[in-house]
Formats: structure tokens, sequence, C-alpha cells
């Protein structure tokens, strides 16, 4: 059996097609993982005392000045 040799056009076609799914794949993931994670913190939020919560927005303003930083320091290397 003779195998079919493709075009360039059907290759690029392909590979097109494939990135497409795995954008969409990864997205879908992401998009799943955010809000779960978003439910989570809502739910530990709404469990703490006057005295976590402080706390926990001290915390919450600190992770998000890391992830700031972070955010610049990757955005330069890419």
């Amino acid at each position: 059996m003779r195998k079919k040799k493709l075009t360039e056009e059907e290759i690029k076609a392909f590979i097109a097609d494939l990135v497409k799914k795995v954008k969409i794949e990864t997205s879908n993931e992401y998009s799943m993982a955010y809000l779960l994670m978003e439910i989570a913190e809502d739910t530990l939020r709404t469990s703490l005392d006057p005295n976590q919560t402080v706390l926990y927005e001290d915390f919450c303003k600190k992770r998000d000045a890391f992830y700031d930083i972070a955010d610049i320091k990757f955005l330069k290397k890419s």
C-alpha cells in the first residue's frame, strides 16, 4: 500500500488545526481551574472571623504584589 504524500499546504492546515484545538483545550482547562479556585476562595473568605479576614486581606495584597512582579519578570523574558 502506497502512502499519500501530503502537500505543504495540507501539512500547514493540519498543524494550524491542531494548534487551534490545543489552544481551545488549554483555555477550557484554565477557565475551569480558575472558576474552581474562585469558588474555593469565596468559600474560605465567608468562613473567616473578623481577625482572620484582616489577615487574609493582608495576604491577598502581598500575593497580588508578588504576582505583579512575577508577571513583569516573566514578560521581560518572553
